[in-house]
């Protein structure tokens, strides 16, 4: 029996008390966690104690009562923290870190299946992490002989974390958050899949591809970037079909490394009609990766040319939910782009370029007026109207943001100081500065709508917007509205 033992000076916490190592999988069920010793909130500059510590290198291996000092002097402490099947609650967890050790009798490669966390450092290498608990974070690990040790950044309030054996010794697929589109029934033309492959070994992936072989036996064959050691990789990669058949078609897809298939896996993908609402995949030029967007065609007569509504989907919703919430409208195309994730980049950065590409591959592909484009979204999304509107007023005739929040210093941000280092930082988050930008809204119509018992957006964020377009002396805009539901 061997015991790994964290002391302080007035106490024994024990972290594993298990054979000559922990077996597999393994859960992590017991660590010493601490709350937030930083500040909170949406800023371009993080200030974490913990954090600092290992950027300098000096953080240390955590003991129970071991104090950290946060930047605004608040004093914390490192406790225990137990769980169940894996799973960790704590409210430290809302912001604060997690420690625990897995000690293994050998080198080898396991799976870290966890969400909860931003990210994790594992024996001092940072690993992203899963912090809305989407569930597809599998990473590959290089695990170590002896102990090995995993600090998880959290911030929800949960931490669920388990070492699963590792499935292959050679790449292979991971089986899940593969990017895949709605095909047309009768239609040929080519499809873009995005593939998950993981790399689990200490080796960077090079030469390799992946073969698409669709119903009608089209082989269609994708070369590879390079993919790291311990990495995985969405591969963007053709499908050529003839014509998709009603219902459902599966798709098998092989994985070639050095000119032999080490992997296999099949897919489905779904069989619709030219006006079902459906999904709809594109090569995004910003990083050349496979992206999608939902869409709810228009039932507009054959003879007129509709328009288009650009809607952005809250936190948490996603495209195709988005698009779910839409009947067809006899006069528009309703695109619901997705902007990497469902909450992605809050419609701000690479968010406002996705919607962009979104709009102009739709615009293309289902011959939209151009003239007659429009742009709302609810909540994240509405906030993403304020931004996308702002930014890009020539693109839309009308905006219409639903519970949507003016700027990251407006709901949750941090206050940087416009001098040194912060003031830097703070001119470079310039775009987000919603109201810096809000003559651009003058000659768009703009329609706000919110509800009063929102406990998510406040309604003084809309009320914000109100008297700054239409209300008091500084008030400029002539086509504008606002409903507060009650």
């Amino acid at each position: 029996m061997r015991i790994l033992a964290l002391a302080s000076a007035s106490s024994l916490f024990i972290l594993s008390a298990a054979h000559a190592a922990d077996t597999v999988p393994f859960a992590f069920n017991t660590g010493l966690t601490i709350g937030q010793v930083g500040k909170a909130g949406r800023s371009p500059i993080r200030f974490d104690a913990v954090e600092h510590q290992i950027v300098l290198g000096t953080f240390a291996t955590p003991v129970v009562d071991g104090k950290i000092t946060a930047p605004d002097g608040t004093v914390r402490a490192w406790e225990v923290v137990t769980g169940k099947d894996g799973r960790l609650e704590h409210p430290s967890l809302a912001g604060g870190y997690v420690y625990a050790t897995f000690e293994s009798d050998s080198d080898q490669t396991l799976v870290l299946d966890a969400s909860g966390h931003a990210l994790v450092y594992v024996n001092g290498v940072p690993r992203t992490g899963d912090p809305y608990n989407y569930g597809t974070i599998k990473l590959p690990l290089p695990i170590r002989k002896g102990v090995n040790e995993f600090l998880f950044v959290c911030g929800r309030g949960n931490l669920t974390a388990t070492l699963m054996p590792c499935p292959s010794a050679q790449p292979y697929f991971l089986g899940a958050d593969d990017t895949l589109p709605d095909l047309l029934i009768g239609d040929g033309s080519d499809a873009l899949l995005g593939v998950v492959v993981v790399n689990p070994t200490a080796m960077t992936l090079r030469g390799a591809a992946l073969e698409l072989r669709g119903p009608d036996g089209i082989v269609t064959r994708t070369a590879i970037p390079a993919v790291l050691p311990f990495s995985t990789f969405k591969v963007p990669a053709t499908l050529r079909t003839t014509a998709a058949a009603t219902g459902a078609v599966a798709v098998m897809a092989t994985l070639i490394v050095k000119d032999q298939p080490v992997a296999e896996r099949s897919m489905e993908l779904r069989c619709v009609e030219a006006m079902s609402r459906r999904i709809v995949t594109f090569l995004s030029d910003i990083d050349e990766s496979a992206q999608y967007y939902a869409v709810v065609p228009a039932t507009a007569p054959a003879d007129t040319t509709p328009g288009l509504i650009l809607s952005l989907h809250g936190a948490s919703v996603e495209a195709h939910r988005q698009a779910a919430s839409y009947a067809p409208k006899n006069f528009a195309t309703i695109v619901c782009p997705t902007n990497r994730r469902s909450f992605g980049f809050d419609w701000e950065d690479w968010g406002r370029l996705d919607a962009l590409e979104a709009l102009s591959d739709a615009r293309l592909r289902f011959s939209t007026d151009p003239r007659r484009q429009w742009l709302t979204g609810h909540s994240m999304g509405g906030h993403g109207t304020w931004q996308i509107g702002a930014h890009y007023p020539d693109r839309f005739a009308a905006i219409g943001p639903s519970a949507g929040w003016i700027s990251f210093a407006s709901y949750g941000g941090v206050t940087l100081s416009p001098e040194g280092v912060e003031g830097m930082f703070a001119r470079a988050s310039s775009p987000s500065d919603t109201l810096a930008l809000k003559r651009n809204y003058t000659r768009q119509g703009v329609y706000i709508l919110h509800g009063d018992a929102d406990d998510n957006v406040p309604i003084a964020q809309a009320r914000a917007m109100r008297a700054v377009l239409g209300g008091g002396e500084a008030a400029f805009h002539t086509d504008f509205a606002y409903y507060e539901r009650k």
